[in-house]
């Protein structure tokens, strides 16, 4: 359920017509699919893509007129590779895809991983920011860090952005299929 109260928003336009006039809500289904795909310590590659049943918003603005809004979908296509440098030194080059159908969001980044246990990396957002990231891992669970040094015409409206990652990898294992042999030769 998506809710929103207009009479609270403050916006810069008086009688802005994307803003609903009071409260508004509705139920909208969501449902996102997607494809994963690794060679561990090698190669991964992903396709997803959010709301498949195309859902509408409907509200009346602040002049009284009904407006219904469109959600959407969106697309994400993301692949990396792993390159062992030394034995303790490992290049891990990713790149990630977003888009609408409209406008598309390219992301390149390339970490560097220290004994599989340390990473220091850096993105860059085509046309958008720079990143930097630094994390550890270890065992299954992850932390990280990163810093958004925005590049774009909003760097003035936002002085970059901090963001923490602490994860927890699930692996489940195949489990041992034992064998019995039933012939007297193998007593």
């Amino acid at each position: 359920m998506n809710s929103f109260d207009g009479s609270k928003a403050n916006p810069a336009e008086a009688n802005d017509p994307q803003i609903p006039f009071g409260s508004s809500s509705s139920v909208v289904p969501d449902f996102g699919l997607g494809v994963y795909y690794q060679i561990p310590q090698k190669l991964y590659f992903g396709l997803s893509t959010t709301h498949l049943v195309p859902g509408s918003l409907k509200y009346k603005n602040a002049s009284g007129s009904d407006v219904n809004y469109k959600v959407a979908r969106h697309y994400f296509i993301m692949a990396g590779y792993t390159y062992n440098m030394t034995q303790k030194f490992d290049l891990l080059p990713s790149v990630f895809i977003k888009t609408d159908g409209r406008a598309t969001q390219f992301d390149v980044n390339v970490n560097v991983m220290y004994n599989q246990l340390l990473w220091l990396g850096a993105s860059y957002r085509l046309q958008d920011a720079v990143v930097a990231l630094a994390g550890v891992q270890w065992k299954n669970f992850r932390f990280g860090y990163s810093y958004d040094f925005n590049t774009s015409k909003l760097n003035s409206y936002n002085g970059g952005s901090h963001e923490l990652m602490l994860g927890y990898c699930f692996k489940l294992d195949k489990p041992a299929i034992t064998q019995k042999y039933k012939n007297v030769r193998f007593l």
